[in-house]
């Protein structure tokens, strides 16, 4: 804002319209600069009260099984993405796509049922959860090709790379070394047809618990 300068004064029919820095139009929330982050701080703490209130449903031990608490971390997703072809441009910063990882982290780690300490992209892949920036990209791609003749083809060609950008996101990964040797398809791993997660498995492919690495990390043991 320039030095000096001051609002002006809107009134229609003897009434002073206050200006605000964001207004909230169907559900998006629009900023004076025309740019998004507003709207995905606000859908993100939506989403986190939620996920928060989910949590107390799903304990680390016992309780219902992955496939179950999957569906239940849909709900989380659903309001992280909403309207998401308008915003999505909104995730070329890493500030915004940060700010959408916290609460489908918070769901993932009870989808998985992990340990807080797990990195983010290691907890969405062994729970199944696509990053949600992706699926953001996947339904603004959708609706910008929307016209073309083939909607079935537009639908399998934009999935196709989200996952392959989840797979590049997976692989090129500092961290979860030993994770990534034993899922190194997040494709086949997500699309499997047997076999869900526990606290005890979880353990395994973090390498927590009682594992030794773990424990040494730790200081608890030395070797």
């Amino acid at each position: 804002m320039k030095r000096g300068y001051s609002l002006p004064e809107f009134k229609i029919l003897g009434n002073l319209i206050e200006i605000k820095d964001n207004i909230t139009y169907l559900g998006v929330v629009l900023h004076k600069v025309l740019g998004f982050k507003a709207h995905v701080k606000a859908a993100a703490g939506k989403a986190q009260a939620t996920s928060t209130a989910l949590s107390r449903l799903m304990p680390n031990v016992g309780g219902s099984d992955q496939r179950k608490r999957a569906l239940l971390s849909t709900v989380v997703t659903s309001k992280v993405l909403y309207a998401s072809p308008i915003w999505a441009v909104a995730l070329v910063f890493r500030g915004n796509v940060e700010t959408l990882e916290r609460p489908q982290r918070a769901i993932a780690l009870r989808v998985a049922t992990a340990y807080h300490t797990v990195s983010t992209a290691a907890v969405l892949v062994i729970a199944g959860l696509i990053p949600a920036h992706l699926p953001a990209w996947e339904r603004m791609e959708m609706y910008r090709r929307r016209h073309e003749p083939d909607g079935r083809r537009v639908s399998t060609e934009t999935r196709a790379a989200v996952m392959e950008k989840w797979q590049i996101v997976w692989t090129s990964g500092e961290s979860g070394r030993w994770k990534q040797r034993l899922i190194n398809d997040v494709i086949a791993w997500r699309s499997r047809k047997h076999g869900v997660v526990d606290f005890h498995l979880t353990q395994f492919l973090f390498n927590h618990g009682c594992f030794g690495q773990y424990l040494q990390r730790f200081g608890v043991r030395e070797d």
